[in-house]
């Protein structure tokens, strides 16, 4: 499915512009069913939101990003918040030994794993 965007507009473009675009900037920004429906209407406001290929994510890569940013991120958060590794295992779904492995550098976490304690932690 094609995505679709909104032009950057002036302001007096903006003003020019029919009442459902204008709207579009206050309620719907990104509801690509809206918008394809505003599309066929007014192709003159949209553009096309480039597909982006998926990069492969090598396991080094994996790794030096966990050990440079996360680990210390995972570290700080979990201290700082006086949360136990019990507590932290049973907020991202893995054994307590698990968080000591990822804390002290043993054990790199799978990216799924990752993205939990990314998410967690609000990185």
């Amino acid at each position: 499915m094609t995505q679709y965007k909104l032009k950057d507009l002036s302001k007096t473009d903006l003003h020019q512009a029919p009442t459902a675009i204008r709207l579009l900037f206050v309620r719907f920004p990104s509801d690509q069913e809206y918008l394809q429906s505003l599309y066929k209407r007014f192709p003159d406001y949209f553009e096309e939101v480039p597909k982006i290929e998926k990069v492969p994510f090598y396991r080094w890569q994996q790794r030096q990003f966990f050990t440079e940013y996360v680990r210390p991120a995972m570290i700080k958060f979990r201290t700082g918040k006086g949360f136990s590794k019990a507590e932290m295992c049973d907020q991202i779904g893995v054994h307590k030994e698990a968080v000591h492995r990822y804390e002290t550098g043993e054990q790199v976490p799978s990216m799924k794993i990752m993205l939990k304690i990314m998410k967690l932690i609000k990185m």
